[in-house]
């Protein structure tokens, strides 16, 4: 049998990030399952914006970072379980920066977004409202039944061989 890398949660929600990424205009050029969770990460996607303006890359960044969460909650098929998470997620992200505060980020992937966001678009005084809009959006994309495939299709690809390059993501999404 092969050797099998990461779980299928962390291949899965690498793959919505993918997915997501790419549906919103981005080159996607790898995905990994890192093993043992090096630096508190279990997974790395990589996709680019180019020959964007600004401010609409920025809000694709955005999309794409929660592209991963929206594809775990999908497989997980529990919408309570998804509105407890962004509940959370709100309360967590209101007010001053979670960093400048001193409180613990969460999850490396909303403060990707976050950081993204405030680089690109100044601080954003309604980051809630974003925050929600954007994970709207990324819920949006991966139940579209071709893009719904290609994350299956990414997803079983990272979690038999635990990285993806350009490439073999390419061929997974064309």
């Amino acid at each position: 049998m092969a050797e099998r890398f990461g779980n299928d949660d962390v291949a899965y929600h690498e793959a919505g990030h993918c997915v997501v990424a790419h549906a919103l205009g981005a080159t996607v050029k790898r995905s990994t399952i890192i093993p043992e969770e090096a630096f508190g990460l279990p997974g790395l996607s990589e996709y680019a914006f180019d020959d964007m303006p600004t401010s609409r890359r920025a809000r694709r960044q955005v999309v794409a970072f929660l592209g991963g969460q929206a594809a775990s909650d999908l497989r997980l098929g529990n919408s309570d379980r998804r509105s407890a998470s962004m509940n959370d997620l709100i309360q967590r992200h209101q007010g001053p920066h979670p960093v400048e505060a001193g409180v613990s980020e969460g999850g490396s992937d909303f403060k990707q977004a976050r950081v993204a966001a405030e680089r690109h678009l100044g601080d954003v005084a309604h980051w809630t409202d974003l925050l929600l809009r954007a994970r709207w959006v990324a819920e949006r994309i991966v139940v579209r039944p071709e893009c719904h495939a290609r994350l299956e299709a990414i997803a079983a690809a990272l979690h038999l061989k635990g990285h993806l390059d350009t490439q073999g993501i390419a061929a997974l999404l064309a």
